[in-house]
């Protein structure tokens, strides 16, 4: 009975033919995640702060050297380039600062 209720579910749902009664193949994620298990966080968020900073630096670095125009539109480009790029960055630190938190 079990066996026709689970092939019913699957029909349709996943399945790699429509109106096959083969159950998809399992994937090997949901069994080794709870294997993962990790003592410290990766990085400290201190050195997650440096990181971002870094990356920030370097992609104001690089894309300072495409810029052509006139000396103040470029750096008006920098200073919106900066803002963007700091304010994705604060969003990023303060979900992971919340990761940090919830393990």
């Amino acid at each position: 009975m079990r066996d026709r209720e689970y092939k019913s579910e699957q029909k349709g749902a996943g399945s790699p033919l429509p109106n096959s009664d083969r159950p998809p193949t399992p994937t090997p994620y949901p069994t080794l995640r709870p294997l993962q298990v990790f003592s410290d966080p990766a990085i400290s968020e201190e050195a997650m702060v440096t990181v971002v900073n870094d990356w920030v630096s370097f992609y104001i670095n690089y894309y300072k050297k495409q810029l052509s125009g006139e000396q103040d539109e470029q750096d008006k480009a920098l200073q919106e380039f900066r803002q963007e790029l700091n304010t994705l960055s604060a969003s990023f630190l303060d979900k992971y600062r919340n990761f940090l938190k919830s393990s």
